[in-house]
This record gives structure tokens, C-alpha cells and sequence, in this order.
């Protein structure tokens, strides 16, 4: 199952940088549960190409931050999501260690929970200056509503059900996951890890931030880069489908 770069969602300054024979230091690669990216056969093809193309590529599992989708989706509390996510994230831990092993790349690569990036000081600062920013950016607001809106068109956990049609706080807990997501990637951002793999389309409003299209934003992103890529199948189809996101 060869990997493609998908070059029409790949942008940044230090993408000739990963694609140089030279791997890159900064990357860091979101694993999403509940989706393809848990399948073992995809990780088995995917971790190795990532690890031969980046430096000490830090691996981040979204279990926390999904937690969020699980209160949403399942009526769940927040105690008995993170449970449940933690227990899903733990087996996909397993399975990209068995991966590491089997590459000889256990030392190489750090895989950890979102938990890990976010509940630091720096996470957490991080996390409060982008709440507070989102209170008064009427601009920023409404491209995160943009954003739910794609997610619950684009799941079937909700039956589809569109963002007028679910309860303010439903909508509260999906624009909290968007803002912990973003926060996470800035968090990472700010220890280096500049470069972020990701098997489909580049979320647009990462993008806005990259290009300081939000006045005021509290912190610099302009070196933020995304390698968009898709391990395709022998079937010829692609475990990484660009979904409908220009909007």
C-alpha cells in the first residue's frame, strides 16, 4: 500500500524542508480515534513512512480531546467519556508501539495522550488565551461554527443532524473541542514541533491562523506547515478521502 502526498492540501513554509532526503526535525503526527487511522493496517504502513521521513516524530493520540464528541454524541458524562476514550486510546498506543518495535524505532518516537499536551501550564495558558480571544472575535466565531458544522455533516453519529438543528450546549461542547484542538497544535507548535502529518484535508481555520488572517490572535503561527497524505489501497481507493471542506 504506497503513501502519496496529496500536494494540493500540503502548505507551509518547510514543506521543501520534509521533502528534502534529509528527514525533518519538527513534525508531529494527530492520531483520531474513531476513525480509519485506529486500523491496524493502516498504522502498520503509515508509522513507518512517517518515522523514515521525520526526526523523533512526536505521535499525539486525540483521546481527551475526543471526550468532547462523546458528550455530544453519546449523552455521556465527561467522567465516563474520558474513560471510555482512554481505554480506546490506550489500544491504539499498543498497536503504534508493536509498529515501533517492530522498526526498531521504540527510542525515536514519543507517543502520547493530548491530555499529556494540554493539561501543562503552558497548555493551559494556551487553552485560556485562545477562550478569551474566541469571546470577542466575531470573525473567529463564526469560522469555528463553519468548522462544527462540516464535523456534523461529515459524521454519521448524530444522524446527520445539522448545527441549527442541535442544543446550545452540544454547540458549547463541539466549539470547545475546536478550541482544545487548536490549542494543542499551538502548544506543540511552541515546543517546536512546527510540522503536522495528517492523512486528509487541512482544517481552514489552522489555516487563517497561519496566515494571521484574525486580528489580534494571541500567538504567532506563521511557520505552521501541513503534509497532507493518503495511503491508497490495493483496490486503488485511498484510506485518506478529501472531504468537502472549501467553505
Amino acid at each position: 500500500m504506497p503513501i502519496e502526498i496529496n500536494h494540493s492540501e500540503t502548505r507551509g513554509p518547510n514543506v521543501d524542508n520534509f521533502l528534502s532526503p534529509q528527514p525533518t526535525p519538527s513534525c508531529f503526527i494527530p492520531i483520531c480515534l474513531y476513525s480509519f487511522m485506529e486500523n491496524k493496517p493502516f498504522l502498520w504502513e503509515y508509522i513507518p513512512w512517517v518515522i523514515s521521513n521525520c526526526e523523533k516524530p512526536r505521535i499525539i493520540i486525540g483521546d481527551y480531546m475526543e471526550r468532547h464528541n462523546l458528550m455530544v454524541f453519546e449523552d455521556l458524562t465527561e467522567d465516563k467519556s474520558e474513560v471510555k476514550t482512554g481505554r480506546r486510546g490506550q489500544k491504539i498506543v499498543n498497536n503504534i508501539k508493536a509498529v515501533l518495535k517492530d522498526y526498531n524505532a521504540i527510542g525515536n518516537v514519543r507517543v502520547e495522550s493530548s491530555r499529556h499536551v494540554i493539561e501543562t501550564s503552558e497548555g493551559q495558558k494556551i487553552l485560556s488565551a485562545i477562550r478569551d480571544f474566541a469571546s470577542k472575535n466575531q470573525c473567529f466565531n463564526e469560522d469555528m461554527e463553519q468548522q462544527i458544522a462540516l464535523m456534523l455533516d461529515s459524521t454519521t453519529r448524530l444522524s446527520h443532524k445539522s448545527f441549527e438543528n442541535i442544543t446550545d450546549v452540544k454547540k458549547n461542547r463541539l466549539r470547545e473541542y475546536i478550541i482544545e484542538e487548536i490549542a494543542v497544535f499551538l502548544a506543540l507548535y511552541q515546543k517546536g514541533f512546527m510540522t503536522e502529518i495528517y492523512p486528509g484535508r487541512d482544517m481552514k481555520i489552522l489555516q487563517k491562523i497561519a496566515s494571521a488572517r484574525y486580528k489580534g490572535f494571541p500567538y504567532n503561527f506563521s511557520d505552521r506547515t501541513q503534509i497532507s497524505v493518503a495511503v491508497l489501497l490495493d483496490s486503488g481507493k485511498s484510506y485518506a478521502q478529501l472531504d468537502d471542506n472549501d467553505s
